[in-house]
């Protein structure tokens, strides 16, 4: 049998069907939603709303640090209400329509106000941090300023499985029994050093299966869904467990990290070279704290020139990945049909566009995948 005829027949037709109507929407959304956020700030800036704000909370009160904390909380707040309304129509309900989300809404706004929590408190930490080092090192701020971002996605890093993951999702050790013994038996046999591996309650949240490879260190953790143990057989799930686990062993998350430093001073230096002429289009002169949203939106924007890059190293990663797993495994088509049982789970398009390749997709289309653990399958035999 051709592999082109085993390619159709490990992906549900319906399934399919429904992913290319979904993707076709999701698509419109993400438009949508870009248009919006576009419209949010162009009227923010055209009203001058960033200094008006700044005026009337500089005018309630004395203290230089009460004045920073509540003007960094009233932008947080307005800029988020405002995008919580079209993620809720374009996101939640998109979800919820196509039961790919398990959440009620309810359940969706608690985890939407713990995001603003964790957004106002990085956003002023990072902020503080910032004018602190525009004040008191001028000419080298941009400098200080990419070491302390970089240091601070360390932490952030190190502290994900301990810290900000249970913020949203509960992490146990996985479950005692056969699988468990079978998983760490199929470790052992690698003499890979993983004194454990976690699951994650994702079935809370979503009705499609994931795993990842999270943490720094001490804290690194090899997560594995609830949801996988439902509805994939023992030999599916100890092939995505090889998938993570050639992230484990090359050291994938420490790659990334290592890279941000290098993206963090170009990015930073440019805002600073740049910044005289960006301010003057708004009759900016130095920066100040008014002047934060454009800041932060001009070095987000050159940041993200930096993602084509990011994301092209993420799927050549991902292949890598995938090409232990199916060596590690006996058979490579498990890992073929785990990739298509996920891929008709969350409703993915087999194949991406170029845009998406160079914009989006931090993984190799799903067809391209199968395809090739598929050709490892037959080369095996």
């Amino acid at each position: 049998m051709r592999v082109e005829n085993k390619l159709d027949s490990l992906f549900d037709e319906q399934r399919r069907r429904m992913a290319e109507k979904y993707g076709r929407i999701k698509n419109r959304h993400r438009w949508s939603t870009g248009f919006l956020q576009l419209l949010f700030w162009v009227l923010f800036f055209y009203f001058s709303l960033e200094l008006k704000l700044y005026q009337a909370v500089e005018g309630l009160f004395y203290n230089r640090e009460l004045i920073f904390g509540l003007y960094i909380l009233l932008i947080t707040l307005i800029y988020f209400s405002y995008s919580t309304i079209f993620s809720y129509v374009f996101h939640y309900r998109r979800e919820r329509r196509f039961d790919l989300s398990s959440q009620t809404s309810g359940a969706w706004l608690v985890d939407t106000v713990k995001s603003f929590v964790l957004n106002f408190v990085i956003l002023l930490l990072m902020s503080r941090f910032l004018f602190y080092l525009i004040n008191y090192r001028p000419d080298f701020w941009w400098l200080y300023w990419a070491a302390g971002v970089s240091l601070f996605t360390v932490l952030l890093t190190f502290i994900l499985p301990k810290i900000l993951l249970p913020f949203f999702f509960e992490l146990t050790e996985y479950p005692s029994g056969e699988l468990r013994d079978r998983l760490m038996a199929f470790i052992n046999r690698l003499d890979i050093n993983v004194e454990e591996i976690y699951e994650i309650n994702l079935s809370s949240k979503i009705n499609y299966a994931n795993a990842a490879v999270v943490g720094l260190g001490q804290t690194r953790r090899i997560l594995l869904g609830d949801n996988l143990s439902e509805k994939y057989t023992p030999a599916e799930i100890e092939a995505v467990l090889a998938h993570e686990l050639a992230h484990h062993v090359h050291g994938d998350v420490i790659k990334n990290i290592l890279l941000e430093p290098f993206i963090f001073t170009l990015c930073s230096g440019a805002v600073f070279f740049f910044w005289p002429y960006v301010g003057s289009l708004f009759s900016y002169s130095d920066p100040a704290l008014y002047t934060l949203p454009l800041l932060m939106i001009f070095w987000g924007l050159i940041y993200g020139l930096f993602q084509p890059l990011q994301l092209y190293l993420s799927r050549k990663y991902e292949r890598r990945a995938d090409r232990f797993a199916c060596e590690k495994i006996e058979e490579p088509r498990n890992f073929a049909s785990a990739l298509a049982r996920l891929a008709d789970e969350s409703l993915q398009r087999l194949d991406y566009s170029w845009y998406q390749l160079l914009f989006s997709a931090s993984h190799p289309p799903p067809g391209e995948r199968v395809r090739q653990a598929l050709d490892k399958n037959k080369t095996s035999k």
